[in-house]
Parts: structure tokens; C-alpha cells; sequence
């Protein structure tokens, strides 16, 4: 029987911690599904230059993705953040998270309607927040935190265009 994960993030950037979670993630599952949450500040990256970052990292993996939004409070999912992930992505069989993130009722709203979660350890603290800062300082240290394929992205996106001004 096929095993699907399923992994959820912004990918603000994909950076090395995200690379390592996905990593082994393939390892373990025979599919990954990856909910990328939607975000609508558009100084930030957007959903298809985050595909690109992580179908770059992993070319011929077998990954699927799928935006997810977030959800206002008029939505009939607002207060059950799993159900409507399980209604986006389909059939699945774990939940990956990383220590530290992803708050406890969405942990145990998983656990509730019956999907085991996957914990991975946090990667050296990295932080997608402390990362689009230093791009925008143009502080040349972010380039420690990232693939060279995330990278290459990274510099031909208008975010990384508008810190040049």
C-alpha cells in the first residue's frame, strides 16, 4: 500500500531546514504532498517561484502541490483546519512538523480526525523571517541558509529585485 505525506508551510523562503524535512520525507513516504499556505503580500515570494524552489531542490521526486489559504472566520473550516486540508490535498497518511512551529491546536486538530504526526527537529534555528531580512539589508549571509537552487531563485524574483533599489 502506497504511504503519502503530507508536509505544510509558506516556504518563505525554502531554505535548508525545509530541505532536510522534505529530504527525509521522501525517504520515508512513497508520495509527498506539499500545502503551501497562501500568502497575500505581494513584496513577498510568490506561490509559483516557491513550487519552482522546491521542485528545483528535487527534480525528479514524486511531489504534489497544493495552495492552501488562509482561512477567515466566516469559513466553514475556520475552526477545522484539518478537514479543510484533508479536502485540498486529498488522501494522506501523516503530518510532518517541525519542532517549535505549527501551534498545538493545529497539531491536535490532525490528531483528532485521526492523522499521526511526523515531528522533525528544528535546523539550526533558521527562520524565513531572519532570512528575507538579511536579503533586504543585502546582508550576503543569506546565502548560508539556502540551497544553490533555491538561490538562483531567490535572485531572479521581484522581491530580491526591489531590495537592489
Amino acid at each position: 500500500m502506497e504511504r503519502i505525506g503530507l508536509y505544510i508551510g509558506k516556504f518563505q523562503p525554502f531554505h535548508k531546514g525545509h530541505y532536510k524535512v522534505v529530504k527525509h520525507m521522501l525517504a520515508m513516504f512513497d508520495k509527498l504532498k506539499i500545502g503551501i499556505g497562501d500568502i497575500k503580500n505581494p513584496m513577498l515570494f510568490s506561490v509559483d517561484e516557491r513550487i519552482k524552489m522546491i521542485k528545483d531542490n528535487f527534480p525528479d521526486a514524486k511531489i504534489s502541490f497544493f495552495l492552501l489559504e488562509d482561512l477567515d472566520l466566516e469559513h466553514k473550516y475556520a475552526n477545522q483546519w484539518g478537514k479543510y486540508v484533508e479536502e485540498v490535498v486529498g488522501k494522506f497518511d501523516f503530518v510532518a512538523a517541525v519542532e517549535d512551529s505549527y501551534d498545538d491546536y493545529i497539531r491536535k486538530d490532525f490528531l483528532k480526525i485521526g492523522y499521526p504526526i511526523v515531528v522533525f527537529p528544528r535546523f539550526n534555528s533558521i527562520s524565513g523571517t531572519n532570512i528575507r531580512k538579511l536579503i533586504t539589508d543585502q546582508n550576503k549571509n543569506w546565502v548560508t541558509f539556502l540551497t544553490k537552487e533555491t538561490q538562483k531563485v531567490i535572485t531572479e524574483s521581484n522581491f530580491y529585485k526591489s531590495t537592489l533599489t
